[in-house]
C-alpha cells in the first residue's frame, strides 16, 4: 500500500483544483484524509468490526502513513474515532509530502512574490477524469464500480470536493460500500457532527459580536 494506490490518496488528488492547483477546504480535508486512511486499512482487512469492538492486525502495510496510524489505534484502544480524525495521523503536509517525493504532484511557482503553494498533479488529465467520474457517482448519474469508488465518493461529498447531495442518495452511496461501510459511516457520521458544532460555534460568534457591537 502506497499513497499513490490508497483510498486516501485518491481523494487527496481528488481535492486539487487544476485550474489553480490549490486545496479545496484544506481544514475539511485533513481529518477527512485520516479518515480515509481508516478505510483504506479496514479495505486491507487490518480493521475490522466485530461484536466485542473493533478488531486490528497490525500486520505492516508497508505504507508508513498508514502502518503509523494503526500502530497508534492498537496502542491506544482507549482512544474514539472522534480523537482519531481530529488530532490523529497523518497529517495533510506528510500525505503532500509523499505526493511530492514521488513525483506525482509537482510545486507550481508562480513568481517571487507569490505566497500561496501551488500544486500541478503529473497525471492532471486522469484525475481529472475521476473527479469528473467521482462528481457524477455522488449525483446519481453513475454507478460505482466497487466498494472503494462508492467510498471515495462518500468521503469526497464530504470533503466538499463534489458538489452537496442529499442525505437520501448519501446513504445509497454508504450502502453501496460493502463490507467497509462500517467505517465509512463512522468516518461521516463524524465529520457531518463536526461541521454542525462548527457552524453553531460561527453562528454563536456572529451572535455575539451582533449583540457586542451593538452594546458599544
Amino acid at each position: 500500500m502506497t499513497v499513490q494506490n490508497s483510498l486516501a490518496g485518491d481523494l487527496l488528488r481528488v481535492a486539487l483544483q487544476a485550474h489553480d492547483g490549490r486545496l479545496k477546504f484544506p481544514g475539511v480535508l485533513a481529518p477527512t484524509l485520516r479518515g480515509a486512511v481508516l478505510v483504506d486499512l479496514a479495505a486491507a482487512g487490518r480493521l475490522q468490526r466485530a461484536a466485542d469492538g473493533t478488531q486490528i492486525d497490525t500486520t505492516p502495510t508497508g505504507w508508513d502513513a498508514a502502518d503509523e496510524l494503526l500502530t497508534g489505534v492498537n496502542d491506544h484502544p482507549d482512544r474514539t474515532l472522534e480523537w482519531w480524525l481530529r488530532r490523529g495521523t497523518p497529517h495533510l503536509h506528510e500525505l503532500i509530502a509523499e505526493l511530492l517525493a514521488d513525483g506525482v504532484w509537482s510545486i507550481a511557482r508562480h513568481g517571487l512574490g507569490s505566497t500561496t503553494t501551488r500544486y500541478v498533479d503529473a497525471e492532471e488529465a486522469r484525475i481529472q477524469n475521476l473527479c469528473d467520474h467521482v462528481e457524477n457517482v455522488a449525483a446519481g448519474t453513475a454507478t460505482p464500480e466497487d466498494e472503494r469508488e462508492a467510498a471515495l465518493s462518500c468521503l469526497a461529498v464530504s470533503s466538499g470536493s463534489t458538489a452537496p447531495v442529499g442525505d437520501d442518495r448519501l446513504n445509497d452511496l454508504l450502502n453501496s460500500c460493502g463490507p467497509i461501510s462500517w467505517i465509512v459511516r463512522d468516518v461521516i457520521a463524524y465529520l457531518q457532527a463536526a461541521q454542525a458544532d462548527d457552524r453553531a460555534g460561527l453562528q454563536a460568534n456572529l451572535m455575539t459580536g451582533g449583540f457586542q457591537l451593538g452594546s458599544v
